[in-house]
């Protein structure tokens, strides 16, 4: 089984050069420099060094401007119908509740918009990580949570977009 994979979201030269070549990258969501998007799991009684975790767990730090921002929104749905992916996943939202209000909104009414034109055959899958934010949370489920989708019929070949 091979699945086709499209990253459309900031690929900055040391992330394009640990990403498996099958993963298409469109040229223009490509970025000079890399941004810092940390995650480092462990496992429950895992050692480092002298230290013994107690519970399975995981630590996340990012420097990373482009997601933050969702810079790439537009170019992702540009992608999207020429790729015609069978699977399409949209993550990052959470990342914008260091951002104003207004630009939050802005941003939630372009993934209205551009999931509005994403066939419903097509099954959708939003990422959330922890937020806090109750605003950003409400925005979300009123623009984007309504139009949650559900496609019981998997294939056997997927050709997935991310963002």
């Amino acid at each position: 089984m091979f699945t086709q994979i499209q990253l459309t979201g900031p690929v900055g030269p040391v992330l394009k050069n640990l990403l498996p070549t099958h993963i298409l990258i469109p040229r223009d969501t490509q970025i000079a420099k890399d941004e810092v998007h940390l995650i480092m799991e462990y496992g429950l009684h895992e050692k480092w060094g002298n230290l013994q975790s107690p519970a399975a767990n995981r630590f996340i730090t990012s420097y990373d401007q482009s997601n933050s921002e969702l810079i790439m929104l537009d170019k992702f749905f540009a992608e999207l119908k020429p790729f015609s992916p069978e699977l399409v996943i949209l993550s990052g939202l959470h990342l914008l509740e260091t951002q104003p209000l207004s630009m939050v909104t802005e941003k939630m009414d372009q993934v209205r918009d551009g999931l509005r034109n994403v066939p419903v055959s097509i099954p959708v899958h939003l990422e959330l990580a922890s937020m806090a934010n109750e605003k950003n949370v409400k925005l979300i489920v009123e623009q984007v949570g309504y139009m949650y989708r559900v496609r019981t019929d998997l294939e056997q070949s997927w050709k997935i977009g991310l963002f």
